[in-house]
């Protein structure tokens, strides 16, 4: 509560004509006059704030919010050298004082809630615990932080030819003492299909292992190898972000699964930081008639044509192909042509660099 008003310097309380609200913000005269409402209810206006529900009950004043919850309640005492209007004018001032203190508390705590909300909402903070926990503009933030890691790996690659399907990684190299061919990027999910992923490699392969038990569990209940279209859904329930390639009864499939759990079904698709170079890249090529064997060297002059050699550090390439040449198994792609696809792309990129 404010200090106690100075009766001489207090503003004018008169009598309001109902249903106006008493106004006690409009008057100057250094004088207080008071003369009781016969109401007994009646509206003040102090300051600004308007009070619906102002109450005298004998010696005391009720000052209640439009809920009916109490914002003050002041008795008053007749002091032998002031009148009894003069002690009434002097507690009811002090009561819509206090009031109005209560009021203007509670709208700014209000506003400071809503503001801590939509900071919140807009950086995630309470609202990214969890991927079943939806922010209030509609955002999981989990998903997109599992986007964002994804972003920062090396980019990942699969088309699918005439007659088979090719996936290529740009493996980061983190250190020159790294033995090649570790902490793969491409794997054997199945005999008839493979997968290569980005983002984390740790949970890269839980999704791994979860696609194995998948393919092993289906073809164990229906004696025929998994269809790549129900080994995507079933794998997109555990989310990550993956490139998934194989070849069934319908012929070569490929697929990309989002970390929101959603699956498509792709000519050409790309993940990682170099997606969007990747992806104008690959529109270019003539799929419907490419083989793997040509295929295999698109995509490897692609991931040497992205790869930032300022900024990014050196990188492995990982190639796998299941196509009619594997007798439709997924396997990796034979060195020599590995080798051939690596020449390929060098030169490509020597001749760009020369241009």
């Amino acid at each position: 509560m404010g200090p106690s008003p100075n009766v001489e310097a207090m503003t004018t309380i008169q009598r309001a004509i109902p249903p106006e609200p008493l106004d006690l913000a409009n008057h100057n005269p250094p004088k207080v006059y008071w003369k009781p409402p016969t109401q007994p209810f009646f509206k003040v206006n102090f300051d600004g704030v308007v009070f619906n529900d102002v109450k005298k009950v004998g010696t005391r004043v009720v000052i209640r919010d439009d809920m009916g919850l109490v914002l003050a309640s002041m008795s008053y005492s007749v002091p032998l050298a002031n009148s009894v209007a003069m002690a009434e004018a002097i507690v009811v001032v002090k009561a819509l004082s206090f009031a109005k203190d209560i009021v203007q508390k509670k709208k700014k705590s209000k506003k400071d809630r809503k503001t801590k909300t939509k900071n919140m909402s807009s950086i995630g903070t309470g609202y990214d615990l969890a991927v079943t926990t939806f922010s209030p503009d509609g955002r999981v933030f989990q998903i997109e932080y599992a986007a964002k890691a994804v972003d920062n790996s090396g980019t990942v690659i699969g088309i699918k030819c005439k007659d088979g399907i090719v996936m290529g990684v740009e493996k980061l190299i983190a250190s020159k003492m790294m033995l090649p061919g570790s902490n793969r990027r491409i794997h054997a999910v199945h005999r008839h299909s493979g997968m290569a992923v980005a983002g984390l490699a740790a949970d890269g392969r839980q999704i791994v292992a979860r696609a194995k038990s998948e393919a092993s569990n289906y073809e164990s209940t229906y004696g025929e190898p998994i269809p790549i279209k129900e080994l995507a859904d079933r794998v997109a329930s555990y989310v990550h972000l993956f490139i998934l390639g194989g070849y069934d009864r319908d012929g070569p499939q490929l697929y990309m699964v989002e970390p929101s759990g959603v699956s498509y079904r792709y000519f050409g698709a790309a993940i990682g930081k170099g997606r969007q170079a990747a992806k104008t890249e690959i529109e270019k090529l003539k799929l419907s008639e490419l083989t793997c064997r040509q295929g295999v060297i698109e995509v490897a002059k692609i991931i040497y044509g992205v790869h930032d050699e300022a900024k990014d550090k050196d990188f492995e390439l990982e190639l796998s192909w299941v196509c009619d040449e594997s007798n439709r198994l997924h396997q990796k792609v034979p060195d020599e042509l590995l080798q051939e696809a690596k020449a390929a792309a060098k030169a490509a990129l020597e001749e760009m660099d020369a241009d």
